[in-house]
């Protein structure tokens, strides 16, 4: 009796040590995944490893390479963040430079719990003509633990992984190979359900720039249209009940909005909202900011000899979501230089850094912010080795001087803390831990 328990008990452990492979080998563990979400769209999701869960990775480095396959047909290329990496990581940064995507996230806790696909955001490109073919690979990985220790994705888990993306014409389906022609054998005859089709002329490049309320609401109601733009002297014209309607449409879309002050067709500055990034959509704002060469409490605090142009914004606290703020400083700097932003804490009597490496190109200055008061553009830091968060926002066009849609001439963000090289890019990736901590804790007060 005792021999056949035995034989029972071994039968049992025998199935169940076959059975866990079998099992497991149903989930798709492919590091890397995409998939195209709409004609100019590609989602891409990261299915973290066991080492990044065990490991309570906190801050990820995805760099993705875009390979054109027409040199130069690419105009833009954009990274919106998914709502869940917005939710985990406080820190949220992209660049796009030389036909590599630089996506950065971080959070001051571990961001990845299970194994399990997460999506990061979606890749969005501009063709610079009709439209582009391209290649979407990973390039590299990598990613920092608890313990602040850097690791790098096998370049071996990554091989094989591509998606072809297309951009500007319809991506045929492999099973219906030819779904808007109704009459194959007659390709040049139109529909006979829609002689005149209308590739919607009124919003050809999916823009609405509008001047009233009327004229958002009208581009808002059409599904075509991906960017609203508002023109007005000083940004502000909108009432409370529009604002917040606007921004309860935007929330979790890939649409944005751009509110812009001109004064004779010069952009004086404009104001950027991304449905994904909108938080709080009962904020009213007032959207006008006024520039100034001298603050007395705030200039006791700035460096000496150094260029300081002080920003006070006519909102005052927290603001709808993240914000692009492009405005123009070319009355105070010269172009190339590099400069600093601070916040100035009325509360402390101090200022605190929040970002570096803001390039002056033909006049403008690029910044983001979440919380508005006065802050200050400054050529020198304050203190010797300041510490910045890894933000840095910078125009590497140079269309300003007409602003027409400077949605579509948004730049890449970028998280680097200097010059373009692999070691700056991994300095910031070993740092971004620990800037987090820092960021967030400062955040519930300010930002």
């Amino acid at each position: 009796m005792k021999r056949i328990k035995s034989l029972c008990i071994a039968l049992v452990l025998a199935l169940l040590v076959t059975y866990v492979p079998v099992s497991a080998a149903v989930q798709d563990d492919t590091m890397i995944k995409m998939q195209q979400k709409d004609t100019s769209q590609v989602e891409l999701a990261l299915y973290p490893n066991g080492d990044m869960i065990k490991n309570h990775s906190t801050t990820f480095r995805i760099q993705m390479r875009i390979t054109e396959e027409e040199s130069g047909s690419i105009g833009e290329i954009h990274f919106a963040f998914s709502e869940d990496i917005q939710n985990r990581c406080k820190i949220r940064e992209y660049f796009y430079e030389n036909g590599i995507l630089d996506i950065y996230f971080s959070s001051a806790g571990t961001v990845f719990e299970q194994a399990q696909d997460v999506v990061i955001g979606t890749i969005s490109g501009i063709p610079s003509g009709e439209m582009f073919q391209a290649s979407i690979a990973p390039e590299s990985i990598m990613y920092v633990d608890q313990s602040h220790q850097m690791k790098q994705v096998d370049e071996g888990v990554l091989q094989g992984i591509s998606y072809q993306w297309a951009v500007g014409e319809k991506v045929p389906d492999p099973d219906d190979p030819n779904p808007d022609n109704p009459n194959p054998d007659n390709p040049d005859k139109p529909d006979p359900d829609k002689p005149n089709p209308d590739d919607n002329p009124e919003y050809p490049d999916g823009v609405c720039t509008a001047f009233t309320y009327e004229e958002l609401e009208k581009g808002l109601a059409d599904s075509s249209v991906t960017s609203l733009i508002y023109k007005s002297k000083d940004g502000n014209g909108l009432t409370k009940e529009q604002q917040k309607t606007l921004f309860k449409s935007l929330k979790g879309t890939e649409r944005t909005l751009t509110i812009m002050a001109e004064e004779k067709g010069q952009l004086l500055y404009s104001w950027k909202f991304t449905g994904t990034g909108i938080a709080n959509i009962d904020t009213a704002i007032d959207f006008g900011i006024a520039k100034s060469k001298e603050n007395k409490n705030a200039g006791s605090l700035m460096a000496k000899d150094a260029e300081n142009l002080y920003l006070e914004f006519a909102h005052e606290g927290e603001l709808p979501g993240l914000a692009e703020i492009e405005l123009y400083a070319g009355d105070s700097f010269k172009d190339g230089q590099n400069l600093y932003l601070y916040y100035y804490n009325t509360k402390k009597n101090a200022v605190e850094p929040i970002q570096k490496s803001i390039k002056v190109v033909d006049g403008y200055v690029t910044i983001q912010i979440e919380h508005c008061s006065t802050y200050i553009l400054t050529t020198k830091t304050v203190r010797k080795d300041e510490r910045f968060p890894a933000v840095s926002v910078n125009k590497t066009d140079s269309t300003k001087k007409t602003p027409v849609k400077p949605t579509t001439k948004t730049t890449a963000k970028t998280a680097k803390t200097g010059d373009n090289t692999p070691v700056e890019g991994l300095l910031l990736l070993a740092g971004l831990s620990a800037a987090a901590m820092i960021l967030i804790g400062k955040s519930r007060k300010k930002i």
